[in-house]
């Protein structure tokens, strides 16, 4: 008979000296009965922890929620979650943090002076704190952070909106900033609501029936409503009616990209550094497709961006502060925007500021195997494979990259910390901190 068992190790029991590593752990459970029996005594009492929470970058305002202000420069595990039960989500703003808790405790930390934190104060926190307000509104679906303001959709559909709305990005029309939680009711009877995006000060909204609501900072046209005013009230976008279906809002630090179910990918708003990819410019770069379509101006209504039109299906829109990257069906991976610390994992780029705004494509991952997830930061970026291995690179000034120093990477380098402690279930970049949820080590031992 043939026994399949599921296993989390590391762990740690009273009848052991010390911790037992992974591959010996799994020597050890194949030849020996009685530690065999070991372990499955310990997952039945519950002593085999699923999930670990690593933190590491600027921590100023105690973003890492480490009940101190000193930045890492390598990961170290936040211990403050082990007890309060499993992680659902990892939500990074510009200089805070939200964890939600699949209890729906909602727990914050970081920079508050703008009400971000949603705690009826405006005061930074270095060690997360509970948010009970909403414990009697129901259950929680989704939390979105920008880089200073804050919205939380409940399963009942209701939107509470807090923090930062100096451009009016809370669309509550006003220009209030607010210090605890206040449910937007502007589309309350606007029907289901189908996707959220936050990034910067600006804000979007999709809704089941296609409409699009936009509000916030408009200044570089972000909004794509062909002006450059700000909306403190959600104002519906009506240019994709004629265009189709859309599936999908992507926003960047003061840029905005949409992608439709047709795979037209629109694209406006900053585009100072070329993270639109409509720049004209013409140079000979090693390994890099050049496209040139338009110029370096910011766009205040949607550009089609035709450069990934016979280039095969769109798999993944990423946005950063000021750079971008799509990867393709097929697995090419193209990067463009600002590079000048190397956050497109180009090195030719570096060095040469003048070729901002190519389309280029980036073959380091081409051996390494297939793409799983792309996260970017303000500034600095994570590739993660499917074998599980992690590449980062760009900004690390703070020790966002998580490599035990403070030197930028040009090009991607393997950190080689999470290569023993699991999978990485869940990444979550900020303005210039970085964490990421560890699923321990599981593995699939039969036997008889």
């Amino acid at each position: 008979m043939d026994l399949s068992v599921e296993i989390s190790i590391p762990f740690w029991d009273e009848t052991f000296s010390d911790k037992i590593n992974f591959h010996e752990a799994a020597r050890l459970y194949q030849i020996n009965s009685f530690f065999r029996e070991l372990v499955l005594n310990l997952i039945r009492r519950g002593k085999v922890e699923d999930l670990n929470l690593y933190v590491f970058g600027y921590n100023r305002y105690g973003q890492l929620g480490l009940n101190d202000n000193p930045d890492r420069n390598r990961p170290i595990q936040n211990n403050f979650f082990t007890e309060k039960g499993s992680i659902k989500q990892i939500v990074l703003g510009g200089w805070n943090s939200m964890i939600l808790m699949d209890n729906d405790d909602v727990y914050s930390t970081g920079f508050g002076e703008q009400g971000q934190l949603g705690l009826n104060n405006n005061l930074n926190r270095n060690i997360p704190i509970r948010n009970d307000f909403f414990k009697e509104k129901g259950s929680i679906k989704q939390i979105f952070l920008g880089e200073s303001h804050s919205m939380i959709l409940m399963y009942n559909g209701d939107l509470y909106v807090f923090g930062n709305n100096g451009s009016g990005q809370l669309g509550l029309n006003d220009n209030l900033c607010r210090i605890d939680p206040i449910r937007n009711d502007f589309f309350t009877d606007k029907g289901s609501i189908k996707q959220i995006a936050l990034r910067g000060a600006h804000s979007m909204v999709l809704m089941n029936n296609g409409d699009l609501y936009v509000f916030g900072y408009n200044y570089y046209g972000q909004l794509g409503l062909n002006d450059n005013v700000d909306r403190n009230r959600p104002i519906r976008n009506d240019f994709f009616k004629e265009k189709g279906s859309i599936k999908h809002i992507i926003l960047g630090g003061h840029y905005s990209m949409i992608l439709m179910d047709n795979g037209d990918l629109y694209v406006f708003g900053d585009n100072g550094h070329g993270q639109l990819g409509i720049a004209a410019q013409t140079a000979n770069l090693d390994a890099v497709d050049v496209v040139g379509l338009n110029d370096n101006l910011s766009q205040n209504r949607p550009i089609l961006n035709d450069f990934f039109t016979d280039k095969g299906s769109i798999k993944q829109i990423v946005l950063g502060g000021f750079h971008s990257m799509i990867l393709m069906d097929n697995e090419d991976l193209y990067v463009f925007g600002y590079n000048g610390f190397g956050q497109l994992g180009i090195e030719a780029w570096a060095a040469n500021l003048d070729a901002e705004g190519f389309v280029g494509r980036n073959d380091f991952f081409k051996e390494k195997g297939s793409i799983k997830r792309i996260v970017l930061g303000g500034s600095h970026s994570m590739v993660l494979m499917d074998n599980g291995d992690l590449y980062v690179f760009g900004y690390n000034r703070y020790g966002q990259l998580g490599l035990n120093d403070y030197l930028d990477r040009k090009r991607p380098i393997r950190n080689d910390f999470f290569t023993d402690k699991g999978s990485i279930k869940q990444i979550a970049l900020g303005e210039w901190h970085s964490m990421i949820l560890i699923d321990r080590k599981k593995f699939v031992i039969k036997g008889v």
